[in-house]
């Protein structure tokens, strides 16, 4: 893993003195690594790890069937649970209250107001440190980037995960194209704004350039530009973005008419 040094040699405390919690939650950003903390906890804990495919309610049902038969210490790993259904998220509530004596439990989130508060009351919660620039160049380093390269991907990202979305891209290609919309948004006509949504990945099983990524890219071009309502309009979307009940898809297309509303008197 990537930095989180600190928490890392806090969980490995608890785990050295028999006090890590049986059912715990990592809460960071999509590509902040939280992830890897169950196979690692896993490791450290000597437990046989199991991760969950999806959070449907049937796997999360199987899952705590299962957790109550083993008979060696298990650690069961719940990631993106932002996208876990109501039902689903009431199925999980008995094992939080009474966990297997075999049986860990570790449940990823990018935000906390993606679960109950009942759930939020029964875990521990971890929060991921955000990366230092230090970390994310030695990470750019052992990919092999050029400099140059790494400047650009710096300047998009916030951690591990974001890098290798962009590498994946190609970064400068990413870039050119975020740099062409924010130049055309407003002055194309209206049925060939819209048409932007076609490049971007709004579904999983969408192809195309990342929701967020793009966004938080846009946002990068308007503060370079000064474009301060361009700035102001894309960090809005980002933020409802992290609301799971929100329709990504129209979320978007109400973005790019809001962007256009703003710039219709050629100020931006």
């Amino acid at each position: 893993m990537v930095g989180q040094k600190s928490l890392l040699t806090e969980i490995s405390k608890q785990i050295q003195n028999g006090t890590f919690p049986r059912f715990s939650i990592m809460v960071g950003d999509a590509g902040s690594e939280k992830n890897c903390m169950g196979a690692h906890i896993a490791h450290e804990l000597g437990a046989t790890f199991v991760e969950l495919a999806d959070c449907k309610v049937d796997s999360i049902r199987d899952m705590i069937t299962n957790a109550y038969k083993v008979s060696t210490l298990t650690l069961y790993h719940i990631p993106n649970a932002d996208t876990m259904s109501l039902q689903a998220k009431n199925s999980l509530l008995k094992v939080t209250e009474e966990p297997p004596n075999k049986a860990y439990f570790v449940m990823t989130l990018e935000d906390m107001n993606n679960t109950l508060p009942t759930i939020q009351s029964r875990g521990a919660v971890f929060e991921l440190d955000p990366y230092t620039q230090e970390e994310l160049k030695a990470y750019c380093k052992d990919k092999g980037l050029s400099n140059t390269i790494t400047d650009l991907a710096l300047s998009l990202a916030d951690n591990p995960g974001e890098i290798d979305v962009l590498c994946e891209y190609n970064v400068t290609d990413f870039y050119s194209f975020v740099c062409k919309v924010v130049d055309n948004v407003a002055t194309t006509s209206g049925s060939n704004s819209l048409k932007i949504s076609q490049s971007i990945k709004i579904k999983d099983t969408d192809t195309g350039y990342d929701m967020r990524m793009f966004l938080r890219a846009f946002c990068v071009v308007c503060l370079n530009r000064r474009f301060f309502k361009g700035l102001i309009v894309t960090s809005r979307c980002l933020s409802s973005l992290k609301i799971k009940a929100v329709n990504p898809g129209m979320l978007f297309d109400k973005w790019i008419l809001d962007i256009r509303e703003e710039w219709v008197d050629g100020s931006c």
